[in-house]
């Protein structure tokens, strides 16, 4: 919880350069040099810094709006999983059996293709040429096994078992050479 500032009490545009620095890396010492500081009396500098109230408050309210872009850029990121785990091929055709021009995919559709290739096919022996489409999509497999990991459905447990699946007996041997059960 971000302490609440003293009134009339403000960083100066160094300490504010510091607390800039210092949400990069979570670094005192290379942040108070960066916000010029003395690299010499950086290491101090930047343990001092860190103990004012008014700097820590600034501290913990840039490190929330931080982790407020983090949180949509993980929602992001399952959303683009998302996609690609549950795409379907299908999608890129018309009922024709055509390749959709790419214009026309939906953003679910568009976010499953990796890539396109057009290649240009001449027929031997005559001069017709034909345009073969390749679609490369993202891997849908190792999409699904990221989801179901992030979703706990997916958790890789290992069991030990003793003698006959009873239960793992294990000896305890001392400095003296007698083991124990």
């Amino acid at each position: 919880m971000p302490k609440k500032r003293v009134p009339g009490r403000k960083l100066t545009a160094k300490q504010k350069r510091f607390v800039a620095e210092y949400l990069i890396d979570l670094n005192a010492s290379k942040a108070a040099a960066r916000a010029g500081y003395s690299a010499k009396s950086a290491p101090a500098q930047g343990w001092q810094l860190l103990s004012k109230p008014l700097i820590e408050a600034a501290i913990a309210e840039g490190t929330s709006k931080q982790l407020q872009k983090t949180a949509a850029s993980a929602e992001r990121v399952l959303q683009e999983l998302s996609r690609i785990a549950l795409s379907d091929p299908r999608a890129l055709y018309d009922e024709k059996g055509n390749l959709k021009a790419p214009a026309d995919w939906s953003d679910e559709v568009a976010a499953a293709v990796a890539g396109v290739e057009i290649e240009t096919k001449r027929t031997p022996g005559t001069e017709t040429e034909v345009e073969v489409a390749k679609v490369k999509r993202w891997d849908k497999n190792r999409a699904l096994e990221i989801l179901a990991r992030y979703h706990k459905l997916l958790t890789e447990k290992v069991e030990h078992t003793g003698k006959d699946g009873g239960p793992l007996v294990l000896f305890y041997v001392p400095d003296n050479g007698r083991a124990k059960q």
